[in-house]
């Protein structure tokens, strides 16, 4: 069962906006039943999640904003913004209207003479099809003014490095958890406590709630409700990532890890991280974060394989500032590279000649 998530998209961008309950089943409707995931695709999940982690996923990319607490979602404007390190590439986020799309697609037909002149030097790459979210889309950037220029024409928002500058605004984790303060958990329905036993879910069910500090699932509607109890009286609702890691940080489970021969973040796909630094990870490269199996130290002379998801072109910096967000240690796998040279996506080309663009147009200015 695997859905097309350009397409879920392009009904995103066109609906607007609309109640969890509605992108649930416009999820199911598109599910191709007669397809077979690969066990580290997001269709591989239990059916209850796979709709929750593509809205998350488009979350992620900066497509749509979710407000869970209030059960609805938002397509987000189209936005370029170059890549951190990205060797001279900007990437295509929020609304893809089948207008928009059209009109990018021909832009070298366009009717405004302007812009034909600017899509010589402004790229857009053919689209990158990925696995469990809508396809790259890539633009090739000689000069921000160029950039600029076209988005305003075509009323595109343009931000340099957004996923640098989300990562230096975003709140900490108890910013995350103050604004949902509450005096407990709501009655009537027995919750389920993380726990995070080997082969278990991550929340198993309990026949009643003990009272105790901790991360709690309360199962309500279509799509459960997230509570982190820090002491009685002092109950916090918030999203499933901020409960998961403020639960993690009281158990001091140390769980982040990074990658430096490969410059990447590593995390527990079942503790995906809170939506705002899920979304700045993301946006370092533009690609979901994909689980891979990667041997990590278990003592002195053993390692051990862990599946993983991996978020690529993350420097030290970035993901030193995003573990004292957590409140996590960052584990280093590995010795310290030497500073990368630019990010490479994966992306084909238009035409032979843009396959083999001049060195000196792919450095931001």
């Amino acid at each position: 069962m695997s859905v097309d998530h350009d397409l879920l998209l392009r009904w995103c961008s066109e609906r607007g906006s609309g109640s969890l309950t509605a992108f649930r089943e416009a999820h199911d409707w598109l599910r191709d039943e007669a397809a077979d995931p690969d066990s580290g695709s997001p269709e591989a999940r239990p059916l209850q999640e796979r709709w929750t982690w593509a809205l998350q996923s488009l979350q992620a990319l900066g497509h749509v904003e979710v407000d869970w607490l209030k059960r609805r979602w938002h397509v987000a404007p189209p936005v370029v913004s170059t890549l951190t390190d990205g060797g001279g590439f900007a990437l295509l986020c929020g609304a893809r209207p089948a207008a928009l799309v059209r009109r990018l697609d021909n832009i070298v037909e366009d009717p405004d003479p302007r812009l034909r002149e600017l899509s010589s030097n402004v790229v857009f790459d053919l689209p990158v099809p990925q696995r469990g979210a809508p396809a790259l889309r890539l633009l090739q950037v000689p000069a921000l003014k160029d950039v600029k220029e076209l988005c305003s024409k075509l009323g595109i928002s343009f931000v340099d490095r957004v996923a640098d500058q989300l990562l230096g605004l975003v709140p900490d984790l108890n910013g995350l958890l103050r604004p949902g303060r509450r005096e407990d958990i709501p009655g009537g329905i027995a919750p389920a406590k993380m726990t995070d036993l080997p082969g278990r879910p991550l929340f198993v069910d309990l026949d009643a709630d003990p009272g105790e500090a901790g991360a709690y699932e309360v199962r309500l509607y279509d799509s459960p409700r997230y509570f982190y109890r820090h002491s009685p009286g002092r109950v916090f609702e918030a999203e499933r990532g901020a409960v998961v890691w403020a639960e993690l940080r009281r158990t001091e489970r140390h769980v982040l890890r990074y990658d430096a021969a490969r410059h990447s973040l590593l995390v527990p796909p079942r503790m995906r991280l809170p939506s705002l630094y899920d979304r700045a990870a993301t946006l370092r490269s533009g690609l979901l974060p994909q689980l891979e199996k990667v041997e990590v130290p278990a003592g002195v002379e053993r390692v051990r394989p862990l599946a993983l998801l991996r978020y690529a072109n993350i420097d030290v910096p970035f993901a030193e500032r995003l573990a004292g967000l957590l409140d996590q240690p960052l584990q280093q796998l590995g010795p310290p590279a030497p500073r990368p040279g630019a990010f490479a996506p994966p992306v084909p080309r238009r035409s032979t000649q843009a396959s083999s663009p001049p060195q000196g147009r792919l450095q931001q200015k």
